[in-house]
C-alpha cells in the first residue's frame, strides 16, 4: 500500500462488528490468548495511519459462542450452525463482573454477556499492571507522545518470517515476533526501549518470546537480521 499509494492515508483496523474478533480469527498464533491481545494491539497501533479499534479488544475479549436460541443476527439464524452469524462480536461492553450485565445495563440486552466475557471486564483489569487493557493505555500513551509513530513514514526491513520489523520515520523500530514460538534476532545501532513485552536485547541480541514485541526509539542507523 504505501509504495502503490505513497501519498495515501489509510485507515486501520483488525475487528469490527460484522467479522469474528482477532484474538479468535489468530489464536493458533497466541502462545497465550493475552499475549496475542497485546501483540494485536501494539502492532495496529504502530501502524502508519488511521487507527479503529473495536469495544473490547482493549480487554483481549474473545468472540462469544452464543447458543442458537439466544441469537438475534438473520445470517446466524438462517445458517445455523455452519455460519453463526455475526452476534458473536457484537455482545455489549463488559464493563464490571460484579455488575447485573457486567455494568452494560440493568435491563436484559440484546445479546448476553457470557460468564467468560465479564471475567476479562474493564474493572477486573483496571488494578492489574500486566493486564491486556493497562497495555493498551501505555501503547496508546506512547503513539500520542511520539511523532514518529503518529507521521512518519514506513520503511520495511528485511527479516524472515515469523519476525515483522519496521521503522517508523527516522525514530523508531518497531519488533514483532507473529509466531507462538521464541525467536532471536541481531541488532546493531543506537537504541532506547519504549516498550517491550516478552522482549530482552543484550549485546546486540534480541530474544523474543512468543508474541513478544519490541519497540525502540533509534539514532542514525539499525540494522536487525534474524
Amino acid at each position: 500500500f504505501y509504495t502503490g499509494a505513497p501519498n495515501g492515508w489509510p485507515c486501520w483496523a483488525f475487528s469490527n462488528h460484522d467479522v469474528v474478533r482477532h484474538a479468535t480469527r489468530w489464536q493458533q498464533h497466541g502462545i497465550t490468548n493475552e499475549a496475542l491481545a497485546k501483540q494485536a494491539g501494539a502492532l495496529l497501533l504502530s501502524l502508519q495511519g488511521s487507527i479503529c479499534m473495536y469495544q473490547g479488544e482493549e480487554l483481549g475479549q474473545t468472540e462469544s459462542d452464543l447458543e442458537y436460541s439466544e441469537l438475534t443476527d438473520p445470517q446466524g439464524l438462517r445458517f445455523w450452525p455452519e455460519n453463526k452469524g455475526r452476534d458473536g462480536c457484537r455482545t455489549p461492553m463488559a464493563w464490571d463482573a460484579n455488575q447485573p450485565n457486567a455494568g452494560f445495563s440493568l435491563a436484559k440486552p440484546w445479546l448476553p454477556i457470557k460468564p467468560s466475557q465479564a471475567a476479562h471486564s474493564a474493572a477486573q483489569q483496571m488494578d492489574n499492571p500486566d493486564s491486556v487493557l493497562n497495555f493498551y493505555k501505555r501503547i496508546l500513551h506512547l503513539r500520542k507522545s511520539s511523532a514518529a509513530l503518529k507521521h512518519g513514514a514506513t520503511q520495511f526491513l528485511d527479516t524472515q518470517e515469523p519476525i515483522l520489523a519496521f521503522k517508523r520515520g527516522d525514530e523508531s523500530l518497531c519488533i514483532f515476533n507473529l509466531s507462538p514460538t521464541a525467536q532471536q534476532m541481531k541488532i546493531s545501532g543506537q537504541l532506547t526501549e519504549w516498550l517491550a513485552e516478552g522482549a530482552t536485547l543484550t549485546d546486540g541480541e534480541l530474544s523474543l518470546a512468543g508474541n513478544g514485541i519490541a519497540l525502540f526509539q533509534v539514532v542514525g542507523a539499525v540494522a536487525v537480521s534474524n
